[in-house]
């Protein structure tokens, strides 16, 4: 119990410094994403190659390698 009030704490008291005024750091951040990128990691995630991705498969080792 007493951990998770501990953990809340923290939480709530760390939460302010995350949310500083980082605007360029944002656009900058969005600029640097491509459409094309993506479309080419989203082709490829679900091609063939990983066979699925289920857990304990040869496709998930592929995936996870």
């Amino acid at each position: 119990m007493t951990r998770n009030i501990l953990c809340i704490a923290f939480i709530i008291t760390s939460f302010p410094f995350g949310c500083q005024n980082s605007s360029t750091g944002c656009e900058d951040a969005a600029k640097s994403i491509k459409t094309t990128d993506l479309e080419s990691y989203v082709i490829e995630l679900g091609s063939d190659r990983f066979m699925g991705r289920a857990p304990f498969t040869k496709g998930e080792k592929i995936t996870l390698g």
